[in-house]
C-alpha cells in the first residue's frame, strides 16, 4: 500500500498595522479578489527572496497606498495551513507595527487588487467587511494593546 503524500509548499506574507498619528483612524485598503469578491485589508502581500520581511512590509505599504512607512518592529507572527488538491501550503504571515512618514494616499498596486487606500475611522471597524476576517481581531487586539495617548 503507497500513501501518497503532498508535498509542503511554503508562501511568505507580510502585513502592515499602521496607525493615524491623531490615533483615530487605521490605514486599509480595499481590494478585489482573485474570487471577485472585495473587501478591506491590511496593506500587505508577498514578501519577495531577495528582500528582508522589513524591505517587503515597506514596499508593499508603497505600492498599495502610496505611503512611505518606519517599521516600529514585529507585532505579530503566525502560521496558517491550507490544503490544496496538489499540496499542502504553510502560510507564513508576519504582522509589523510602522508609523507613516510620508508619500501621497494614492495606490499603485502593480497586481491591480487594490481598489483605493484610507484611514479608516477605529470607529466603524467592525460594520466593514474584511478579506481576511483574522485581521480585524488582530487590529482590535493590537488597539486595545497600546498605550492610550493623555488627554
Amino acid at each position: 500500500m503507497t500513501i501518497e503524500t503532498k508535498p509542503l509548499v511554503r508562501h511568505m506574507i507580510v502585513s502592515v498595522l499602521c496607525l493615524h498619528p491623531k490615533g483615530d483612524a487605521i490605514l486599509l485598503v480595499h481590494q478585489e479578489r482573485s474570487d471577485g469578491q472585495f473587501g478591506w485589508a491590511l496593506p500587505g502581500g508577498t514578501w519577495e527572496i531577495d528582500e528582508s520581511a522589513e524591505e517587503a512590509a515597506r514596499r508593499e505599504v508603497k505600492e498599495e497606498t502610496g505611503l512611505d512607512v518606519e517599521i516600529v518592529g514585529l507585532y505579530d507572527s503566525r502560521v496558517e495551513m491550507v490544503e490544496t488538491e496538489s499540496a499542502q501550503v504553510a502560510v507564513f504571515i508576519l504582522t509589523y507595527e510602522a508609523r507613516c512618514r510620508g508619500g501621497t494616499l494614492r495606490p499603485q498596486d502593480p497586481d491591480h487588487q487594490v481598489c483605493y487606500a484610507a484611514w479608516v475611522p477605529v470607529e466603524i471597524l467592525d460594520h466593514l467587511p474584511f478579506i481576511h476576517r483574522e485581521q480585524l481581531a488582530l487590529i482590535k487586539r493590537y488597539l486595545d494593546e497600546r498605550p492610550r495617548l493623555s488627554s
